[in-house]
């Protein structure tokens, strides 16, 4: 991959009141708060270890600027469709605000001489840390300027030939737009290249996201279930509970929870047709067949939904609509994402959210 140091834009904590309230109002503030005096430029292109500590897990790696080409090339792979509307909004968030004020996460094959390299640097004292005591979470930042460092990181990246968006896929789309309409044609460099936090598969881990389907003027509650027993095994539970493994889904539909697994002719069936995952499958047979869901990306019928939401609140979200199904999977196995990915197959928009998260302008690129 080709990576680049870049100059970034950082938050001066010194005159931060609150780094819960202010770093959750930047993508809508940014330009606000850096002409304020928020935010100060480095002087000089680095890269960054940026290490992120919480209550779910470690995770650490590489934040630097991607050659947009790596992404045209297909080295840098989608795992899911985008959203229209969510994608344009996106476009014209990072052309208001000048800069990307969030990197594109992106998953890798870990390197073992990267992954000795990371370990030694970040025994130093961090460049910035902050501390999220809500969350309990704490981003530490350690600052790569040095030229033997730098060419370090760009050799050792070299030998990673393939990455995979884990989040970003709307700001991966923006970015490649923009760039396609202001870059010269010869060259692809860390100014015009995309923000990346590059970490291995090894430390991410995989939530889903759930689906809340407004079926006003679509169907009734009693039609819905008896068409999608077609493809379905249902049969209804006393007490709600998450899915358990893959292929069993978790149905909440007037006031009522119900396993849902697909039938076994149904698995036969699109074996050779679909990644055998249940967002896929569910795509096709719920959404499509049944609903007549035929554009994912723009129908406002479906609501995404964190898999981290409980399940009191998943029932809150769908009682808000007059007539709404929910729907729980089973997290996608890593593997199987990667092998999807890899075989040219993309997943349904919303079919994972990665943990832990990159704040809204801990680190970020100026782009014009």
């Amino acid at each position: 991959m080709r990576i680049f140091p870049f100059k970034a834009i950082i938050p001066e904590m010194s005159i931060v009141p609150s780094p819960e309230s202010f770093f959750s109002t930047i993508k809508e503030r940014f330009r606000e708060y850096m002409s304020s005096g928020f935010f100060k430029a480095t002087k000089s292109k680095s890269f960054f270890i940026y290490k992120i500590e919480s209550p779910v897990n470690t995770i650490t790696g590489i934040i630097g600027s991607n050659a947009v080409q790596d992404i045209k090339e297909k080295k840098v792979l989608k795992h899911e469709l985008t959203i229209a509307p969510k994608e344009q909004l996106m476009l014209q968030l990072i052309k208001h605000s000048k800069a990307m004020i969030k990197p594109v996460l992106l998953g890798f094959r870990e390197q073992p001489e990267l992954k000795s390299y990371l370990k030694s640097q970040v025994k130093n004292k961090p460049w910035l840390e902050i501390e999220f005591k809500e969350s309990h979470e704490k981003h530490s930042l350690w600052k790569l300027s040095e030229k033997l460092d730098v060419e370090k990181v760009q050799k050792l990246f070299t030998g990673v030939d393939q990455a995979i968006i884990a989040d970003g896929h709307h700001r991966c789309e923006a970015i490649v737009k923009i760039y396609d309409s202001i870059a010269p044609k010869s060259k692809d460099d860390g100014d015009l290249g995309m923000l990346v936090f590059y970490v291995p598969f090894t430390q991410l881990r995989i939530y889903d996201y759930y689906r809340v389907i407004d079926l006003k003027d679509t169907l009734s509650d009693i039609e819905f279930i008896s068409r999608i027993a077609k493809w379905t095994k249902i049969n209804k539970i006393e007490e709600p509970r998450f899915p358990q493994k893959k292929h069993e889904l978790i149905m909440y539909i007037n006031q009522e929870w119900f396993i849902v697994t697909w039938k076994k002719k149904v698995l036969t069936r699109y074996k050779k047709d679909l990644p055998l995952l249940d967002n896929s499958l569910f795509s096709e047979l719920i959404l499509r067949k049944t609903i007549g869901v035929t554009d994912i990306r723009n129908d406002t019928r479906m609501n995404y939904h964190s898999g981290k939401l409980s399940l009191e609140g998943i029932k809150k979200k769908t009682n808000r609509l007059p007539q709404a199904v929910a729907f729980l999977f089973h997290p996608v196995v890593m593997e199987e994402l990667i092998e999807t990915v890899q075989h040219g197959a993309t997943l349904p928009p919303k079919s994972t959210w990665f943990e832990p998260r990159v704040k809204n302008g801990i680190i970020v690129k100026p782009y014009v």
